[in-house]
């Protein structure tokens, strides 16, 4: 099994492991341990350049659920960066005077806290 794990770490096949190759293959599993990231290098596909470990290779999710999945992850990060956003354009559309405060300010006297979603509906539909 250690051989396995060093040739799946031996990108270039030159019988040595440098930092570079440790280190492209050990990005690919930021939030694992050592002993993780050395189990999935002995249990992984190699799939041209990088390895897909056995573990994420298959899915038995439905496309639709991926896709609806795709959709509620997409309207929820709109929503949550929307008064961002606003302000963003806003500070944009003001010229170079335009100051964070000022504009918040004018933004909470248009229409109060739910000012910052104006127009958040169409960046939604966009996503759909």
């Amino acid at each position: 099994q250690v051989k396995k794990i060093f040739k799946n770490f031996d990108q270039d096949g030159d019988g040595k492991v440098n930092f570079q190759e440790f280190q492209e293959i050990t990005m690919l599993f930021p939030r694992m341990g050592v002993f993780e990231i050395l189990d999935n290098a002995a249990n992984e596909f190699s799939f041209g350049y990088y390895g897909i470990p056995k573990s994420v290779s298959t899915s038995t999710q439905s496309p639709l659920n991926v896709f609806l999945s795709g959709g509620v992850a997409g309207l929820v990060s709109r929503t949550l960066t929307a008064p961002a956003d606003r302000l963003k354009v806003m500070m944009q559309a003001g010229g170079k005077d335009a100051r964070i405060g000022t504009v918040v300010k004018e933004i909470l006297a248009e229409g109060g806290v739910g000012a910052f979603w104006r127009g958040n509906g169409a960046n939604v539909i966009k996503i759909m």
